[in-house]
């Protein structure tokens, strides 16, 4: 018997010369609790509606003792709220419990836990009045399954922002925390979150909102805060989630202010379904990232997806957003097969940490297939690599994905990273989550670096999913660090299309290879224009991160004999935080009067179709006629044999995993 693999390279592959750049739950031990967004999202402001649900519609695996949250669009009207306005029911049997409030949330918390494995019902009364007096239009009914297990896992912080210990920050900033998990917004007020200067101890004037598992700060003080100064954020304990766990402890870090606001406004800098995407599978969710963080509490009712642009708002669905980088919708249905589909983001709703709007984004189309989507999304590509050696000890480990991830679990409970000498206990960190890729990023006061010559494991669970609800297959890596920090700046080596070219498609895309692993939470660095003497007319860009490439598409056909110039920022940094080798780099090319409608083609494969005696751990490589936008290339090899993938222009390898070796096919 010969020892061979069969080998399949998915023909998703998407030449430069094609707009349709298509990149690329509830489930789980901790089931993700969704919120959910039923009004008119183009009038959600001054619409008393319910905005958020959690458990959410049809979610399974949720815990027995979980209670029930809602969220308003409104504040309410405390004597409105009775013991039937949230109802549960289990058949035909009421589920007795209380129910507490705030401002803008319902609680209900069941006397004792639910039973196991049943489905449940809620039902919102219409009856609940805002506080200006307006009912709500209808009762709200849905339904959610429960898992045979309590959840007494405490939640945990995974990201802040400011993070600690960062200087220079903008004094018109807000704090936002995202956890592990979604909390009960009721246990999180402005006692409970606070934001103090660090010398007088005065408590800033702030406003404290919470969206499922983000809580936001906001500063009240139309002046923001002192400028050179620096304030210390507390977090108590006294926090909790759904499950009523509180949090393990209590937190408090600093930041610094600079000398001056923030005025830029965030931008789009991905969404999937990519703009004229086709044969999107029908049980997905959209997801969009931004060049920086967003106040998550500005998404519901602000993302809206139609499958009819005269009536807007027409598909309800789940909002979410995690670390404030990436943003989710999530229809409550699945999507009809065959169907276009239009998706409206209103940028002037939607703000950063600053208040800065969302610079206007047009509304995007994209175009569903027959079927959903069953397959698991992987880990494609990893940095530091399995085995890596004298790895700098300012890493920040960072993976990409197979496909687009729902942000919101893939967190600091999901990614992790320890000591190979002590399984199960975990360092302190954060993870910022960008759509198709993860950086791991160590705490400054505890671990702000990692140890000399020292063996560490790189965990990643399956509690993730991407858009589609499949589980992420886990994965698990080792590298050991060198005796030092890496304090090489990344370099560009290679552009497409070249410095100069001429004749450039106009549905072409641009692709960047560095020469090493990129931070993807910094590529909203790059730009591209058609008048750099206007910086503020940039052309809106779909950018993906590959690890040591990055790739984008205009939104739209470029322009005839039109010439284009991309720049990167010198605030692109690569894994270990290092800015960009000599400053911005910028080049410019120049379109041509025609598309690029030629698919691209394989020009050379290794190993040759047939060998044999190949060593278990071979290297696949794959060569192309022209430039490829790496983020559409997937290859499948049978058995189970997990891959990680490297790509730059024409050419790519895949390298088998240590646990999935090449293996033997009868």
């Amino acid at each position: 018997m010969n020892a061979y693999a069969k080998i399949l390279i998915s023909f998703s592959i998407l030449i430069f010369g094609s707009i349709g750049c298509v990149q690329g739950k509830e489930n789980s031990s901790i089931p993700f609790l969704a919120y959910l967004d039923f009004g008119d999202s183009k009038t959600a402001s001054s619409t008393f509606s319910v905005s958020q649900i959690s458990p959410g519609p049809n979610v399974t695996g949720v815990s027995l003792n979980t209670s029930v949250q809602v969220g308003f669009s409104q504040k309410l009207d405390s004597s409105s709220i009775q013991s039937q306005s949230i109802q549960i029911t289990q058949g035909n049997a009421v589920i007795p419990g209380t129910i507490t409030s705030d401002e803008k949330t319902i609680l209900f918390n069941p006397t004792s836990p639910l039973a196991a494995s049943k489905v449940y019902t809620v039902r919102v009364s219409k009856d609940i009045k805002s506080a200006e007096g307006s009912s709500l239009s209808e009762e709200t009914v849905w339904n959610f399954t429960t898992s045979s297990l309590l959840d007494a896992v405490a939640p945990a912080l995974s990201l802040r922002t400011p993070a600690v210990g960062a200087t220079l920050v903008p004094n018109n900033t807000s704090v936002q925390v995202s956890f592990t998990e979604t909390m009960d917004c009721t246990s999180l007020d402005n006692t409970i979150l606070t934001l103090k200067n660090n010398i007088t101890n005065i408590q800033e004037p702030a406003n404290v909102a919470c969206l499922g598992s983000v809580v936001t700060l906001n500063p009240t003080n139309p002046l923001g805060l002192t400028f050179n100064t620096t304030y210390k954020v507390d977090l108590l304990s006294t926090a909790k989630d759904l499950a009523n766990n509180p949090l393990p402890n209590a937190y408090n870090w600093t930041f610094t202010t600079g000398a001056a606001p923030d005025a830029t406004p965030p931008t789009v800098t991905f969404v999937s379904p990519a703009p004229n995407a086709q044969n999107i599978a029908t049980g997905g969710a959209v997801s969009i990232a931004f060049s920086e963080p967003v106040d998550c509490t500005t998404i519901p009712g602000n993302i809206v997806l139609d499958d009819n642009p005269l009536l807007p708002g027409t598909i309800a669905g789940t909002p979410g957003c995690t670390t404030g980088t990436t943003a989710t919708f999530t229809p409550l249905a699945p999507l009809a097969p065959n169907k276009v589909y239009t998706l409206t983001i209103i940028s002037a709703a939607i703000t950063d940490l600053f208040n800065n709007p969302l610079t206007a984004v047009p509304p995007l189309t994209f175009t569903t297939g027959p079927a959903p989507d069953l397959i698991q999304p992987q880990v494609s590509f990893t940095a530091p690599a399995a085995g890596a050696t004298d790895v700098g000890v300012n890493i920040n480990p960072t993976i990409v994905f197979s496909e687009p991830m729902n942000c919101t679990l893939v967190n600091s409970a999901s990614f992790r990273l320890r000591l190979q000498a002590t399984p199960g206990v975990y360092l302190a960190g954060s993870v910022n989550c960008f759509g198709t890729s993860a950086t791991w990023i160590p705490d400054p006061l505890i671990n702000p670096t990692l140890a000399f010559n020292t063996l560490y494991t790189v965990e990643v669970n399956a509690n993730p999913t991407d858009l589609f609800n499949n589980f992420l297959v886990p994965i698990t890596w080792n590298f050991r660090t060198g005796p030092g920090p890496d304090l090489t700046p990344p370099n560009v080596v290679l552009v497409t299309p070249a410095n100069g070219a001429l004749g450039v498609a106009v549905n072409g895309g641009v692709s960047i290879a560095f020469d090493e692993t990129i931070s993807c939470g910094t590529i909203g660095g790059i730009t591209l224009d058609d008048d750099p003497l206007t910086p503020a007319t940039v052309v809106d860009i779909n950018i993906n991160c590959n690890g040591n490439t990055v790739s984008f598409a205009p939104t739209a056909l470029l322009a005839f004999n039109q010439t284009y110039t991309v720049k990167i920022a010198n605030t692109v940094t690569d894994s270990n935080n290092i800015a960009l080798n000599g400053g911005d780099y910028i080049w410019s090319f120049t379109t041509g009067l025609a598309p690029d409608s030629t698919p691209p083609q394989i020009s050379l494969v290794s190993p040759l179709p047939g060998a044999t005696g190949l060593a278990t751990n071979s290297t696949i490589t794959v060569s192309f006629n022209e430039t490829i936008d790496c983020a559409s290339l997937n290859l499948t090899v049978n058995n189970g044999i997990l891959v990680t993938k490297n790509c730059s222009g024409a050419s790519a390898t895949f390298v088998p995993n240590a646990g999935t070796p090449l293996k033997r096919v009868v």
